[in-house]
């Protein structure tokens, strides 16, 4: 598949995610003329493509690959989950692989992207390099917040999904181990371990009866990421006001902290103390005093959404665990 490789590095290339997507549709995408100018530009060797990257620096990359093939992985996406996934979620991958191009779809699972590490992916590994970005930045927040339980919903039963089809192939395997064991040579803790998977299978399949755990989970998790958002928002908007950055930023954290990058001069606008700051143990207990300190109750809207015109109507508990109770029931 010749139309993206050229802007992922060989590493996101092998990505197991991102071969299956593009083997799996390549045919699909090879015929349709739509890919014809991305073809055009990028040229027809994989090779050649990945060495292309030695070519720009990260601004030129990104730029690059939005005027070109960055709004057709977000057709894709719509074309094949058509009628899997919201028209919210979908909204969210737009943005996302805007926001996010190297780390995005089909590099990986958008799914996994929001909700293996809660809501850390909505000020992660995001490049700001014009205006707009920082209402996208806004935006992709806003998506999962107005559409809370609907995407939370779709979180639960697609990772649910995958994680009963592992769970079965490994009790299938240890199952056909067994009957090719003689009895003598059998390891009881595979026995134990079989148990495990069917106890743990049996709790998949009754997810509904863990619904209220997982949500007061993802609504504190939620309540400590808008806090963060609305911190290196109002760090970035500082910095531009003073007009002592370039504009061009990358938000990232790695083990150190968090970082916003100036890919000016590739240094962060934030010292240590900052970083901790909005990163550290102090600030998670900062979320465990606001909203009316109960922070597994109430769903906190960023501060920007406000400031950016946006309805930012606090959500509760109860009217979350409805709405999901009622997805469940239509199913």
């Amino acid at each position: 598949m010749m139309f993206s490789i050229g802007f992922f590095p060989s590493p996101y290339y092998n990505q197991p995610a991102f071969i299956i997507e593009i083997e799996r549709y390549h045919e699909t995408i090879k015929n349709d003329s739509e890919y014809a100018d991305v073809m055009v530009v990028l040229g027809s060797d994989k090779n050649n493509l990945i060495g292309l990257l030695n070519y720009f620096d990260p601004l030129d990359a990104i730029q690059l690959y939005r005027d070109t093939i960055g709004n057709k992985y977000g057709n894709l996406f719509r074309e094949i989950h058509e009628h899997y996934f919201s028209e919210s979620f979908k909204n969210f991958v737009d943005l996302d692989i805007f926001l996010s191009p190297f780390t995005s779809y089909p590099v990986e699972d958008p799914i996994r992207i929001l909700f293996e590490r809660p809501f850390e992916r909505l000020y992660d590994n995001a490049y700001l390099i014009e205006a707009l970005d920082y209402e996208r930045f806004i935006q992709r927040a806003y998506v999962v917040y107005s559409n809370f339980a609907e995407i939370l919903y779709q979180g639960v039963r697609h990772l649910t999904s995958q994680e009963i089809d592992l769970l079965d192939y490994r009790i299938r395997e240890l199952e056909k181990r067994k009957d090719t064991t003689e009895l003598d040579y059998w390891d009881e803790e595979n026995d134990v371990e079989m148990a495990y998977l069917d106890k743990k299978m049996n709790s998949l399949h009754h997810i509904e009866k863990s619904l209220d755990i997982v949500l007061k989970a993802s609504i504190f998790y939620w309540n400590i990421a808008s806090n963060r958002i609305d911190s290196i928002y109002r760090k970035l908007i500082l910095e531009n006001k003073c007009k002592t950055d370039s504009g061009k930023y990358q938000i990232l954290t790695d083990d150190k902290g968090l970082k916003i990058i100036n890919l000016g001069t590739n240094k962060s606008i934030l010292d240590s103390s900052d970083s901790m700051k909005i990163m550290g143990t102090y600030f998670v207990l900062d979320v465990l005093l606001d909203n009316c300190r109960d922070p597994f109750n109430f769903l906190r809207p960023c501060d920007v959404f406000k400031e950016a015109g946006l309805n930012a109507e606090r959500k509760t508990y109860k009217e979350l665990l409805e709405e999901l109770n009622s997805k469940l029931d239509s199913l």
